[in-house]
Parts: C-alpha cells; sequence; structure tokens
C-alpha cells in the first residue's frame, strides 16, 4: 500500500468525511494532537470493526486508529483537534452502521460540587447534541451519548460537540473561572490509556508520513544501472522485508552480512519519529560473525549518507551521531567519526512490541522507548535537511505503526532537558 503523505503545506481545517463532504476553512497556525478514545455500541463482526477504523482513517488529520472490536468495544483516535472534534469522529462512526457511540468519565468531588457539575452539564446538553447521563453518583461518573449531526461542509469543527466544551468548565479552568476538578476519561481500559508516548523537546506538527504496514506495500524498484533510480515506494538495499504480523519484517540474508536495510525518501527537517519496533529472533542458517540483535532508526542526507540513529537491542537503547561525511557545519568543522549521545541498559525480550520515539529539533535528538529512558543529544550534523528515513537490522527485527510528524517547539524544553541532563548525574 501506498503510505500515506502529506504536504507540509496542505490546510489543516480541510477534512474528508465519509459522506463525501470536503469542508475548508481557515487555516489554524499549528496543528495540536490529541489521543481519544471512544466506545462503540452495536459491532458483531471484526470485519464491521475493520470497516469503521477504515472510515475514521480517511478523516483528515486523523494519524492513529487502533483497538476496535466487538470484544473490546472501543476505538482510540489519534488526530488534530483543530481540524475535527469529536464529534466528526463520532459521526464518521455512526455513518457506517448502527452504532451508538460514547465517552465515559469520572468526575473528582462529585458529590461536594454536584450542583456546579449539573449546571455544567445542563448547559453543555442544551447546546450540543449529546446527552449526558449520571450512571454512578458514588463515583461520580458519567456517560456522554453522541446524537447523530449534519456535518457543515463550510466549518466542520464547530459542528457538534468538542471535549474542550466539558473539560474547560470543569477540569481545565480553576475557580473562580471554572471547577479545577480531577477528569479522568475511561472509554478506554487503564492499560490503553497512555500507550502513546508523549514529546518532550517538541510537539507533534503536521503529519508528513503514515504507514501502518498492514496492508500491502508499494515496493520501489530500480528503472536503470543508476543506483539512485527508483520507482516510487519503499527501497529495499539490503536483506528481505516481508510483511508479518501487522508490521514488515527485515531478515538479513545468509552470507551477505551488510545489515537489511529499508528506505524511504522523505525530506524533513525538525521531525518527530514514532514508530512500534520488535526484536525477532529468527535462526539463521548461517549466522554473521557478529550475531547482534537490534533494530535501527537512521536519519540519512538525500543521497542516503548517515546523519544520526537510534538502535534498540536485547540489551537496551542507545542512539548517536553516525559516520558521517567531514564538512564544516554551520561554522562548524565535523570530522566523520561517530559520536555517542548515551546509552540506556534495559532488559527486553525478543517478541515483544516497543515504541520508538526520536525528536530532532536544529542540532538537537532526544530519543526514548516506550516514552521512558530518555537519551539526549547535541551536534550541528543534526542540523541538516534530512532525504531519507531508514530501518536496519544486523539480524531480524521488525516495525510497524510508523508515523513522522513535523516538530514544532515546545516553550517547556529547557525544563525538560535540565531534568533528562540531571536525572543522568
Amino acid at each position: 500500500m501506498k503510505p500515506k503523505l502529506f504536504s507540509v503545506t496542505f490546510l489543516l481545517s480541510a477534512i474528508v468525511f465519509t459522506t463525501d463532504l470536503i469542508a475548508a476553512g481557515p487555516p489554524w497556525p499549528q496543528p495540536l494532537h490529541n489521543v481519544r478514545s471512544v466506545r462503540v455500541a452495536g459491532l458483531k463482526t471484526q470485519s464491521e470493526a475493520e470497516r469503521v477504523m477504515e472510515s475514521l482513517r480517511r478523516l483528515r488529520s486523523v494519524w492513529l486508529v487502533t483497538d476496535l472490536t466487538p470484544e473490546s468495544g472501543y476505538v482510540r483516535v489519534g488526530f488534530d483537534v483543530r481540524a475535527v472534534n469529536e464529534h466528526a469522529i463520532a459521526q464518521t462512526i455512526m455513518n457506517q452502521g448502527n452504532y451508538v457511540v460514547t465517552t465515559h468519565f469520572v468526575l473528582s468531588d462529585y458529590a461536594r460540587y454536584a450542583d456546579e457539575i449539573r449546571t455544567v452539564m445542563d448547559r453543555v446538553s442544551s447546546q450540543y447534541p449529546v446527552k449526558i447521563s449520571l450512571v454512578n453518583a458514588e463515583k461520580g461518573e458519567f456517560v456522554l451519548t453522541y446524537l447523530p449531526i449534519e456535518i457543515d461542509p463550510e466549518n466542520p469543527r464547530k459542528v457538534g460537540f468538542a471535549g474542550g466544551f466539558l473539560h474547560h468548565p470543569l477540569s481545565v479552568d480553576k475557580p473562580p473561572k471554572g471547577l479545577g476538578l480531577q477528569f479522568t476519561d475511561i472509554s478506554a481500559p487503564k492499560s490503553a490509556r497512555n500507550l502513546i508516548p508523549k514529546t518532550q523537546m517538541t510537539f507533534r506538527g503536521r503529519l508528513l508520513l503514515g504507514e501502518d504496514f498492514s496492508e500491502p506495500l508499494l515496493f520501489a524498484k530500480r528503472t536503470s544501472r543508476d543506483p539512485e533510480n527508483w520507482t516510487e515506494g519503499w527501497r529495499v538495499k539490503n536483506g528481505t522485508w516481508t510483511q508479518v504480523d501487522g508490521g514488515i519484517r527485515g531478515i538479513v540474508l545468509p552470507k551477505i552480512y551488510p545489515a537489511a536495510t529499508l528506505h524511504y525518501p522523505l525530506s524533513f527537517q525538525d521531525v518527530v519519529i514514532q514508530v512500534d519496533v520488535r526484536l525477532d529472533d529468527i535462526s539463521l542458517d548461517d549466522p554473521p560473525k557478529s550475531d547482534y540483535l537490534s533494530a535501527s532508526i537512521v536519519l540519512r542526507e538525500a543521497d542516503a549518507s548517515h546523519i544520526a540513529s537510534a538502535r534498540f537491542s536485547k540489551s537496551g537503547l542507545s542512539a548517536g551521531k553516525d559516520k558521517t561525511k567531514s564538512r564544516e557545519v554551520n561554522n562548524v568543522v565535523v570530522d566523520d567519526q561517530e559520536v555517542s549521545f548515551g546509552k540506556h541498559a534495559l532488559v527486553t525480550q525478543p517478541g515483544e512490541w516497543h515504541t520508538m520515539l526520536i525528536e530532532v529539533k536544529g542540532d538537537q535528538m532526544l530519543t526514548t522507548l516506550d516514552g521512558r529512558n530518555p537519551i539526549f543529544g547535541q551536534h550541528p550534523i543534526l542540523s541538516l535537511a534530512k532525504g531519507v528515513l531508514s530501518f536496519g537490522t544486523p539480524r531480524s527485527a521488525s516495525f510497524r505503526n510508523l508515523r513522522v510528524f513535523e516538530a514544532l517547539p515546545n516553550p517547556e524544553w529547557e525544563k525538560n532537558k535540565s531534568e533528562i541532563i540531571e536525572s543522568k548525574e
């Protein structure tokens, strides 16, 4: 399948709905990504669930759709809240069948603030097509049911309900403007609520590339003897790459020991790269002398020259500047030697999926695994324009759920960086 490529100049307010309505409005200065869960009642088969998830993936700005099955009864959706609201997501689901879409949440101190909370609920229910019901007064548990809406193609963001209409008066806004209560969304199980690692150096901006590797992949082919002349798609440089278990697996070829490598041409600068990685302990008939089980994410220049990489192995996480061309970058002479940004010793097992997150802004890079164990590095080479994203493994590894975002500045970065550096001392 051809991966979802997004020009960095697309209008964030352009949304494609399953009703084939294309809406456009004034663009927002920058996106604001979030992950929300809703429950879906009425699903009978997994084919229905797949149809619903595919309809959600067609919504502009949606970058994550996962977890929906008849048994789970919920779906997690990652999207730009400034391009599409929760009600548009709910309506997209309802357009696929006779489904009831709800959000479940708990408010702290309900008994103490019952009257004030009811006032907010009544106001929201009267202004927007939703039904809000108290289902457990002792716990302060509520269910919000989305009612059908007509999508306004001129301004779909403001049609229907958005989470902020409740979050601000109940939780975000502190007294006297709001109540400042703890708001806990319980639409998904607790184990699934925080699976998307938070960025620390940047914010996720526009989605540049999205590839689940769950559908047949478009592989490029050489068009001439020139090694750089390829058709569009993923370029297999070394090893074999096949789609298994909802991802793509690379395996080194017998007696050909350069790492199995997969390239994708993509022009980017400041970036957030998020991908699930799994080490596959597959027996090789003729293993290389340095039989090392690991997986790498490599940032490269347009000619595929190395810039930097992050590596996950069964012994831990590491990141750093790769061997590069000697040159002058930003008035600094850069040699060709590798530079380690750091390592974290970890105990992991083959067959387990982990989420690697790489943030690059200017000459700085931050790498985490499952939202923990940060590795920070700074080097002039990181500020170079990137032209190729690649995966690699010297033995066998799998990748899935790749998302590449333009990186936006995080005003909390200096504070976060100080905490990361202090934690290493």
